[in-house]
């Protein structure tokens, strides 16, 4: 055990994730226990519009580790992509499960697996790491998935550690995910080039979810930055949330996915 928290602390400093004692997100008060994998084979093409949607999935992702996909219900036109990267410590099994049920079966969730810390969690080892596993997951699904997958105006969501090294990562990919929601993280490197840079690959909102006072200060801060590029950004604090994306701080978080996030699209 020491070991194993010695050695997410190094990963911390080296990566400038943010890395805490809960980094995995769980609260003492709600079990969140992860949702096995389907090992079966990938759909390869759409299925019919009478198929029940079945659960997690697991998608070869060349150079990398299986990333945990849920399909979406709607079978008869193509759905948006919602990509989820979790925390160090966390699996991509949970934050299918998670972004999974909010989704409620309109997007592909898609959750890149990361390198394994033994015991079931997993990390990021760079943000150059997570987009080049990015960059592979998107390919593995529009090999699976096809036409299916809207290539176009995604969202992109990241919890702690996926979500600063997300945000390091993501100015790049604005036109297949345009929409950010980050959660207790992601504030941190957002210079006003950045933040155009985003914007001009098609970017178009941020959303920077707190569950502590000193995020938010940061956020606040990072939006400032984010409006300057022309990009609509909200800060938003469940006060007293913790470091989480359960809880108070998931239920702001899913609020603003659902009520704000795509408000400007038009």
């Amino acid at each position: 055990m020491k070991s194993t928290v010695a050695l997410l602390s190094l990963l911390a400093a080296c990566a400038g994730a943010t890395l805490r004692d809960n980094d995995i997100g769980r609260s003492a008060a709600v079990e969140h226990e992860p949702v096995a994998a389907s090992t079966g084979e990938t759909v390869a093409s759409a299925p019919s519009e009478t198929d029940d949607p079945p659960g997690p999935l697991e998608l070869e992702v060349p150079g990398f580790g299986p990333a945990v996909v849920v399909l979406p219900e709607a079978r008869a036109r193509p759905a948006p992509l919602l990509v989820a990267a979790h925390g160090a410590g966390d699996a991509p099994e949970w934050q299918c499960e998670h972004w999974g049920t909010i989704a409620r079966g309109r997007y592909f969730v898609l959750c890149p697996r990361g390198t394994s810390l033994g015991g079931g969690g997993y990390y990021y080892a760079t943000h150059i790491a997570l987009e080049r596993e990015l960059v592979a997951a998107l390919g593995a699904m529009r090999r699976t998935h096809g036409s299916m997958v809207r290539p176009n105006g995604g969202v992109y969501t990241g919890y702690s550690q996926g979500a600063t090294m997300g945000a390091l990562m993501i100015v790049d990919h604005g036109a297949e995910l345009s929409h950010l929601v980050l959660v207790e993280g992601g504030w941190g490197d957002w210079t006003l080039g950045r933040a155009k840079r985003y914007a001009a690959t098609g970017g178009k909102s941020v959303a920077l979810v707190c569950g502590g006072t000193g995020c938010m200060h940061r956020a606040e801060a990072a939006v400032k930055v984010l409006e300057r590029a022309n990009l609509r950004a909200r800060a938003e604090l469940a006060e007293g949330g913790g470091h989480t994306y359960v809880g108070p701080v998931g239920e702001r978080a899913t609020e603003l996915f659902e009520t704000w996030l795509f408000a400007g699209d038009g």
